[in-house]
């Protein structure tokens, strides 16, 4: 194969040291998967569906399913194997690895129901770990372009504008965008074995985070970019452990004496997926965030699971504000107007829904100007459009000036009254004049 198991890879050598606990494991896991990768990330929103590569029906293929394991449905069908799934932060993308065009593997995309397949990357060389920034724009991932022992690049997500991060003498690889896309999490053996290290999106400023004599792979951002879910072989086993975006505040979650890894976090930030070799089978699980609640989702050879972000859609509007106080934002005619029609109508225009009982013909009212006494008129009230009108009972003198109010007393359904002027200190009336035509 082409590539193997950057994990395994990377821990054989520490689990040979541990008393070997890890290598029959890991010799069975190389020959029936071949080649396993972390997503990456996870970007916040509702959980959508998980998305993992089998070979259930003979082939390494990428298929969905629902959170709860049902519903699967197959998205690649080709005579070569497709791997390491990786939904892009909007959720209607996926990034993968295949090599219907290359056997050394380049990077693809897909529509999320399999169709509208691009070819990213087209080189003579392996290209492996796709994992998306969080804006979408670029895919942070694993190369042999220029050196047969892998190093990171990021493309852009349109297959151009190819950047080259890291550059030492050893493997980098597993990249993972943080959600606010300051940092990018990988694995290195630079320091002698795998540790998790990040670095800026340009390839400075490296930190190291994980420092042990096991190895620490896979890492995987939590939707809020405040942990980070990673494999290790630390307790001598290979199991999912969280720590802190500093590396700090380590907690192992599975505590399996079976080969635990890959995991990948729900955009909501409860739980976590991955796979495990515990049964003697590959299979995907989930796991509450805090170590809690396993639960079994395949029973295939299914391996390298990623969930799915989804919209939260829009926030559902709330109850009036009971402190704003409403104001007109319109009226007909508009103020200082000319020539209006005699048998006009006055209608004015609400920010809020006001109270029907409140628009009347104390609240509004017509005079001539100059003079004090309303004139008879018939007021209603439109609450789906938020407007009032005043129809006069006799045509309007022709020439003549007027003068309508909307006084404090109209009130909105949440009560508050009437304020033309927040700035202004007290209740303030809305008052405007018009000129009828001759």
């Amino acid at each position: 194969m082409a590539k193997s198991y950057h994990s395994l890879g990377g821990l054989a050598a520490a689990a040979a040291a541990a008393g070997g606990v890890l290598v029959a494991v890991g010799m069975l896991l190389l020959t029936i998967v071949g080649m396993v990768e972390p997503a990456g990330a996870a970007f916040p929103g509702k959980n959508g569906k998980i998305a993992f590569w089998s070979s259930r029906d003979g082939n390494a293929e990428i298929y969905t399913m629902n959170p709860n394991g049902q519903g699967v449905d197959r998205l690649t069908n080709n005579s070569v194997g497709d791997f390491s799934p990786a939904w892009s932060p909007g959720g209607g993308k996926i990034a993968f690895v295949s090599g219907r065009d290359d056997p050394k593997r380049d990077i693809y995309t897909m529509n999320a129901n399999g169709q509208g397949v691009d070819r990213l990357t087209n080189n003579s060389a392996g290209d492996f770990s796709p994992a998306w920034s969080p804006g979408g724009g670029k895919i942070v991932f694993e190369s042999d372009r220029d050196d047969p022992k892998g190093e990171i690049y990021t493309i852009n997500a349109n297959g151009q504008g190819v950047d080259r991060l890291t550059n030492n003498s050893v493997e980098d690889f597993s990249p993972a965008w943080s959600p606010d896309g300051k940092k990018i999490a990988f694995v290195s053996n630079r320091d002698g074995n795998a540790e998790i290290y990040t670095m800026n999106p340009n390839g400075q400023g490296v930190d190291r985070l994980t420092n042990n004599s096991a190895g620490d792979v896979d890492p995987n951002w939590s939707p809020g970019g405040g942990k980070i879910a990673f494999m290790s072989t630390r307790d001598n086993a290979a199991d999912i452990y969280t720590m802190n975006a500093n590396g700090q505040g380590v907690d192992n979650l599975t505590k399996s004496p079976g080969l635990d890894e890959a995991p990948a976090w729900s955009p909501d930030g409860k739980k976590i997926a991955f796979h495990s070799e515990r049964s003697g089978d590959s299979l995907i699980y989930t796991i509450n965030a805090n170590g809690q609640g396993l639960d079994t989702l395949t029973n295939k050879s299914d391996v390298s699971p990623d969930w799915q972000p989804l919209s939260a859609g829009p926030k559902k509007p709330g109850p009036p504000n009971k402190n704003t106080a409403p104001r007109v934002l319109s009226t007909s005619p508009k103020a200082n107007a000319k020539a209006v029609a005699p048998k006009a109508s006055l209608r004015a225009t609400f920010s809020e829904k006001m109270k029907a009982s409140s628009i009347n013909g104390k609240t509004f009212k017509l005079v001539k100007k100059g003079s004090t006494k309303k004139l008879s008129a018939r007021v209603t009230y439109n609450a789906a459009t938020k407007k009032a009108t005043l129809n006069p009972t006799t045509s309007l003198g022709k020439g003549l000036s007027y003068k309508a109010v909307l006084s404090t007393g109209a009130k909105d359904v949440a009560g508050s009254r009437l304020d033309q002027k927040r700035t202004t200190k007290g209740l303030q009336q809305k008052v405007w004049s018009f000129t009828v035509r001759k």
